[in-house]
């Protein structure tokens, strides 16, 4: 990538839009700009409206263009949602020229003729094919195939695939926005470079991203992904059951588990008494940290629990040797850590962005870590993913523009 690039990312997340924006200066990344929104318009990564996800979308851009001083006028999407599917497939091509070494031309070929192996009906696309391993020969388990002399190459890759709807409605909203899209990528490869250090990747490590209603769960070894699960649940959960149980609004209870929340009660913790308005928001009403605890505490341990019992039913040993790094909106929970170490009974970390410059309360807040790690994902990928998924995408209509213009003066 050249010096002093811009890397404008918006990542649609579960029901929230963030925009950042990366600055390349001499190969290193800057965060320049950061905005989020909630929005009417998405439930659990599913765009529900395209008027009102358009609406969030051309709020937060422009909130980041006023930071950075320059307009946006592109975009690379980040999108997760319960609607992606990875399946491990392999494929083999055969190298039938004299010279029998196996170049970079033959390692995209046996990557995109995974493709041809994948059954995907009307209903799905593919979105990012990712190499796991190379065999030559019969001799598997390369990593880097290249140089090496073989009459057949063989590839074992995860296909991502994404619901050709979601993928046609994202393109309708970010056009109705204003906005045209350059590329999209899948949340959660891109979050991993930024959350794991080379190290815990290739000795192997559990990715655990627990976001507002959608966890991601990854676990790589040899550098390489080599399984991914999204579940429907998260920290809308403990939020619900913190209204419940209090009786008291959403909106209190999400302020109550972000000011006071933990995932366990300490022993040597001391109580001390919280004042909260219930529903009507006239009643005062009160709760003892303990007891705000045990509420989170039960939903904290019943995510962790499906966590395991996802991996028990794919046959995946978490006896992890990197063990596991949490990170996510929810992880912010103080403790957590401690509650997912207890349940699978190996080291537990919380995953902050590594090695990242700019805006600190950006970078320090692991409720950015996709939309940051989205940025840091198209910097080292350089001419960015090659598009596996085609829309036709429409002009954007004039007026949008003449809206957009406007405003800016008035």
């Amino acid at each position: 990538m050249k010096k002093d690039e811009f890397i404008e990312v918006l990542d649609i997340g579960s029901e929230k839009v963030v925009c950042v924006v990366g600055k390349v200066v001499e190969n290193d990344i800057h965060i320049i700009g950061l905005a989020e929104h909630t929005s009417e318009g998405l439930e659990r990564g599913v765009i529900k409206s395209i008027d009102k996800t358009a609406e969030t979308i051309q709020k937060v851009v422009e909130e980041v263009e006023q930071q950075v001083g320059r307009r946006i006028k592109k975009v690379h999407i980040g999108i997760k949602g319960e609607h992606i599917e990875t399946t491990r497939v392999r494929s083999i091509i055969n190298i039938s020229r004299t010279n029998k070494e196996i170049t970079e031309d033959d390692k995209n070929q046996v990557l995109y003729s995974v493709k041809n192996q994948v059954s995907v009906g009307e209903d799905k696309n593919i979105l990012k094919i990712i190499p796991i391993t190379y065999s030559v020969d019969g001799q598997s388990g390369m990593l880097d195939p290249k140089g090496m002399e073989a009459s057949q190459l063989e590839i074992e890759a995860y296909v991502v695939t994404a619901a050709t709807i979601v993928l046609n409605n994202l393109y309708k909203a970010v056009n109705n926005a204003g906005f045209k899209i350059t590329s999209v990528s899948y949340n959660q490869i891109a979050l991993a470079d930024v959350c794991l250090v080379p190290e815990e990747k290739e000795v192997g490590v559990l990715l655990i991203d627990i976001g507002s209603n959608l966890t991601d769960i990854s676990v790589y070894k040899n550098k390489r992904v080599f399984f991914n699960k999204e579940l429907p649940i998260g920290g809308d959960l403990i939020v619900s059951d913190v209204s419940f149980g209090l009786r008291t609004s959403i909106v209190r209870a999400r302020e109550l588990v972000k000011q006071y929340g933990l995932a366990y009660f300490p022993k040597d913790a001391e109580d001390f008494e919280i004042k909260f308005l219930a529903v009507d928001g006239i009643t005062e009403r009160r709760v003892t940290q303990y007891s705000l605890t045990e509420i989170i505490n039960a939903r904290v341990e019943e995510i962790f629990g499906i966590i395991v019992a996802e991996l028990d039913r794919n046959d995946i040993n978490y006896n992890i040797p990197a063990g596991i790094v949490v990170t996510g909106g929810t992880a912010k929970l103080k403790y957590i850590e401690d509650v997912a170490k207890e349940k699978l009974n190996i080291p537990v970390r919380k995953g902050l962005v590594q090695n990242m410059q700019g805006i600190e309360d950006a970078i320090s807040d692991m409720s950015y870590n996709t939309a940051i790690g989205l940025v840091n994902y198209l910097h080292q990928t350089a001419s960015f993913d090659k598009q596996l998924f085609t829309y036709s995408r429409k002009k954007v209509p004039i007026f949008l523009n003449l809206k957009r213009k406007l405003e800016k003066v008035f």
